[in-house]
């Protein structure tokens, strides 16, 4: 069994997260406890609680990893579509984010479905990774539409990433309740082809 001084607290926070990341490839989190958490990487719950602050933050900590996933493969995704529209890159960025969340569906969960405690707060690290998600979209909606204010332009990203969510929940229970021939990829293509249409009109 690892010993307190096996790792770094760099080299443990990470080997904690994969251990994390590797679980969840198969199951649910709510399936794995501090404890367990511990046995498996082979350290006390208090060593683990010392390094995060608390379970609630290592679990955090997991959901950022998670942002970053999503970040890189949309990244990796609009790699090559500099010459493409705003709306195929935009139409890019979702099927992007249903393709993580189908691929990885227990991992894709855990980051929506943790909780922090009323006094906890989510860090500047964190919240930079959400924002960053935002970020991707809001450039090539002003580039559709120049006209729109920030106030609108932040209005339809949040519009369309929780419209582009929804799909992607239903797609990984399985509850999409449509003809086979129907798919999550086309709900998302009608989804931004209709929406992006009247956001541009609108602001001619």
């Amino acid at each position: 069994m690892a010993r307190r001084k096996d790792h770094t607290p760099v080299q443990l926070t990470q080997l904690t997260i994969d251990t994390v990341i590797e679980f969840i490839q198969h199951r649910s989190i709510s399936q794995l406890s501090l404890r367990s958490l511990a046995k498996l990487i082979g350290y006390s719950p208090g060593t683990l609680i010392n390094l995060f602050k608390s379970y609630n933050y290592l679990l955090l900590a997991v959901s950022g990893y998670t942002l970053g996933q999503i970040n890189q493969q949309i990244t990796a995704d609009l790699d090559g579509l500099s010459n493409s529209s705003e709306q195929d890159k935009i139409l890019t960025i979702a099927k992007s984010y249903l393709q993580f969340a189908s691929e990885h569906p227990w991992q894709w969960r855990q980051v929506f479905e943790h909780r922090l405690e009323d006094n906890q707060i989510i860090n500047s690290e964190h919240q930079q990774k959400i924002d960053g998600l935002f970020a991707k979209v809001e450039p090539l909606l002003l580039a559709l539409a120049p006209n729109a204010d920030s106030n609108e332009l932040v209005r339809c990203c949040r519009t369309l990433w929780a419209s582009v969510h929804g799909i992607c929940i239903i797609s990984v229970e399985d509850k999409l309740f449509a003809p086979s021939q129907i798919s999550s990829e086309s709900l998302i293509e009608s989804l931004i082809n209709h929406y992006l249409t009247n956001w541009i009109s609108h602001h001619r």
